[in-house]
């Protein structure tokens, strides 16, 4: 009952705060101008991921029951650092360098707090122990790609909401059999966020964006969910899920779609000579777009294939325990490479 409460409070959150801000926008005129890439080209207010911020600070001294070690306190320090980057740049454009510097600095109060270094892969891609320095630097790049990945895919409306609702659920089933409270708890409150946050991301006559304030805030819980997986003591509980390289595996089919998209687009732009951060309309929701031309059908399109992934891969690790690892290692090669041919085919730059 706790988790729909929770649920209840983050979707009557949403629903009753982004119309106050989509006025505080509209009063204030904080908008980015449309430019050639953007698929809407008229104002669209942004910064509605502010309401997932706020979702979780006005929820924290309910958190604080929950939560181990001060762990929240670390937490909402980090967020907000987040929650500065994402702000600032959806008013005022930061640099990607500074928004990485800031965000290597958020995981980094995250990480030295909790404990939470990836300092052991227990076998994943045959790497065991790793050197404290080379750890830091591993767990910063994966903390900063999926940060930067996820906020790439809010591309098209409702993909980055749907996206979140599904990656954060599959991270809340594994931690309600962990009866990990604290993390359930929050992972409720940022779904029932989202819900709510959908209401108007989809409507025509009340649209609004998350910004890069929404889709920071969200890569950067989807990251330390991952981390609290990786790193639990328990994660025997999960049954077959019983080894710490198969909850590595598993956490990244649920980020798979960020992987794909991003990585592709990162390796066509330095294949070409071009600076990894250098905008274009490259990602995989365009190049749908391009045949669907339906914003919906899109969204709905990348979930589906998300969910079926996820299923048939967990399905892979369950009955083939040996080999699952090849078998995924291959659907990853072999996605990359159809991602690959589509954009020859549409002849995408």
């Amino acid at each position: 009952m706790t988790i729909i409460a929770l649920f209840i409070y983050g979707l009557i959150l949403s629903l009753t705060t982004i119309p106050i801000l989509r006025k505080i926008v509209e009063k204030f005129d904080i908008y980015n101008a449309p430019n050639s890439r953007d698929l809407h080209k008229e104002k669209i207010p942004k910064l509605m991921g502010t309401v997932f911020y706020f979702g979780i600070i006005l929820a924290s001294v309910f958190l604080f029951r929950f939560q181990s070690e001060d762990q929240m306190v670390y937490l909402i320090t980090a967020l907000s650092i987040i929650f500065y980057v994402g702000v600032r740049d959806d008013i005022y454009n930061m640099s990607p360098w500074s928004k990485i510097i800031l965000q290597c600095i958020a995981i980094s109060i995250i990480l030295f707090s909790t404990e939470l270094i990836l300092t052991n892969l227990h076998g994943f891609l045959g790497i065991h122990e790793l050197p404290l320095l080379l750890a830091y630097a591993l767990t910063l790049f994966i903390g900063v790609f999926m940060i930067n990945s996820f906020n790439l895919i809010d591309g098209v409306d409702g993909l980055a909401g749907i996206m979140g609702i599904l990656m954060l659920t599959c991270f809340g089933i594994i931690f309600y059999i962990l009866d990990d409270l604290f993390l359930v708890y929050s992972i409720a409150i940022l779904v029932g966020t989202i819900s709510g946050y959908l209401r108007f991301n989809m409507s025509n006559k009340l649209k609004v964006f998350m910004g890069d304030t929404g889709s920071l805030i969200l890569g950067f819980f989807i990251f330390f969910y991952l981390l609290q997986l990786i790193n639990n003591d328990e994660i025997e509980k999960i049954g077959s899920f019983a080894e710490t390289e198969m909850s590595i595996w598993f956490g990244l089919l649920i980020f798979l779609h960020p992987i794909l998209d991003s990585g592709s687009v990162f390796l066509s732009r330095v294949s070409k000579g071009k600076s990894p951060f250098s905008p274009d309309n490259n990602h995989i929701h365009h190049l749908l777009l391009q045949r669907v031309n339906s914003h919906v059908a899109v969204s709905m399109i990348i979930l589906t294939y998300s969910v079926i992934s996820i299923i048939i891969n967990g399905l892979v690790i369950y009955f083939l325990p040996l080999i699952y690892s090849y078998i995924i290692s291959a659907y990853l090669v072999i996605s990359f490479a159809l991602i690959y041919v589509i954009r020859k085919l549409l002849k995408i730059s």
